[in-house]
Protein backbone atom coordinates (compact mmCIF):
# COMPACT_ATOMS: atom_id res chain seq x y z
CA UNK A 1 0.00 0.00 0.00
CA UNK A 2 2.73 2.06 0.97
CA UNK A 3 4.46 1.35 -2.68
CA UNK A 4 1.23 2.09 -4.20
CA UNK A 5 0.82 5.68 -2.76
CA UNK A 6 4.14 6.22 -3.45
CA UNK A 7 3.53 5.46 -7.22
CA UNK A 8 0.30 7.28 -7.03
CA UNK A 9 1.77 10.42 -6.18
CA UNK A 10 4.43 9.80 -8.70
CA UNK A 11 1.81 9.42 -11.30
CA UNK A 12 0.40 12.09 -10.53
CA UNK A 13 3.76 14.88 -10.78
CA UNK A 14 4.64 13.46 -13.94
CA UNK A 15 1.59 13.95 -15.68
CA UNK A 16 1.22 17.63 -13.55
CA UNK A 17 0.66 18.95 -17.57
CA UNK A 18 -1.70 16.72 -18.34
CA UNK A 19 -3.79 16.53 -14.82
CA UNK A 20 -4.52 20.12 -13.10
CA UNK A 21 -1.91 20.36 -10.39
CA UNK A 22 -4.83 22.00 -8.13
CA UNK A 23 -7.51 19.89 -8.48
CA UNK A 24 -4.88 16.73 -7.57
CA UNK A 25 -3.35 18.83 -4.66
CA UNK A 26 -5.30 17.96 -1.40
CA UNK A 27 -4.77 14.23 -2.83
CA UNK A 28 -0.91 14.12 -3.19
CA UNK A 29 -1.04 15.41 0.56
CA UNK A 30 -3.51 12.41 1.73
CA UNK A 31 -0.80 10.27 -0.34
CA UNK A 32 2.07 11.83 1.22
CA UNK A 33 0.92 11.11 4.79
CA UNK A 34 -0.75 8.05 4.12
CA UNK A 35 3.16 6.85 3.05
CA UNK A 36 4.45 8.51 6.14
CA UNK A 37 1.71 6.69 8.47
CA UNK A 38 2.88 2.96 6.60
CA UNK A 39 6.71 3.68 6.75
CA UNK A 40 6.93 2.34 10.29
CA UNK A 41 5.50 -0.75 9.61
CA UNK A 42 7.10 -1.54 6.13
CA UNK A 43 10.15 -0.54 8.17
CA UNK A 44 9.94 -3.69 10.86
CA UNK A 45 8.69 -5.72 7.96
CA UNK A 46 12.22 -5.44 6.36
CA UNK A 47 14.02 -5.84 9.77
CA UNK A 48 12.24 -9.00 10.44
CA UNK A 49 13.06 -10.25 7.01
CA UNK A 50 16.64 -9.36 7.28
CA UNK A 51 17.37 -10.60 11.02
CA UNK A 52 15.80 -14.37 9.49
CA UNK A 53 17.87 -14.01 6.81
CA UNK A 54 21.03 -13.11 8.82
CA UNK A 55 19.85 -15.95 11.05
CA UNK A 56 19.19 -18.64 8.24
CA UNK A 57 23.03 -18.15 7.24
CA UNK A 58 24.40 -18.46 10.47
CA UNK A 59 25.86 -21.96 11.57
CA UNK A 60 23.41 -23.78 13.81
CA UNK A 61 25.92 -24.23 17.37
CA UNK A 62 25.21 -20.02 17.10
CA UNK A 63 21.36 -20.19 17.08
CA UNK A 64 20.17 -20.76 20.72
CA UNK A 65 16.81 -22.27 20.99
CA UNK A 66 13.70 -21.05 18.75
CA UNK A 67 15.50 -17.41 18.08
CA UNK A 68 14.46 -17.89 14.03
CA UNK A 69 10.86 -18.76 15.39
CA UNK A 70 10.82 -15.66 17.55
CA UNK A 71 11.90 -13.16 15.79
CA UNK A 72 9.55 -14.12 12.71
CA UNK A 73 6.89 -14.22 15.29
CA UNK A 74 7.74 -10.40 16.59
CA UNK A 75 4.42 -8.02 17.47
CA UNK A 76 3.68 -5.55 14.88
CA UNK A 77 5.05 -1.96 14.93
CA UNK A 78 3.10 0.21 16.86
CA UNK A 79 0.40 1.78 14.67
CA UNK A 80 0.38 -0.79 12.05
CA UNK A 81 -2.33 -2.20 10.12
CA UNK A 82 -3.20 -5.88 11.15
CA UNK A 83 -4.70 -8.38 8.76
CA UNK A 84 -6.35 -11.40 9.76
CA UNK A 85 -3.70 -13.81 8.51
CA UNK A 86 -1.51 -12.23 11.10
CA UNK A 87 -4.11 -12.11 13.80
CA UNK A 88 -4.08 -15.66 13.39
CA UNK A 89 -0.72 -16.62 13.08
CA UNK A 90 -0.95 -17.70 9.40
CA UNK A 91 2.58 -17.75 7.61
CA UNK A 92 0.09 -16.37 4.70
CA UNK A 93 0.45 -12.43 3.51
CA UNK A 94 -2.54 -9.95 2.41
CA UNK A 95 -2.10 -8.91 -1.47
Amino acid sequence: MRVAARRMRSALQAFGRVIDRDSTRERMVELKWMAGELAGARDAEVMVKRCAVMLAEMSDELVLGSVAGAVTRLPPAPGAVSFPSQERGDAGTPD
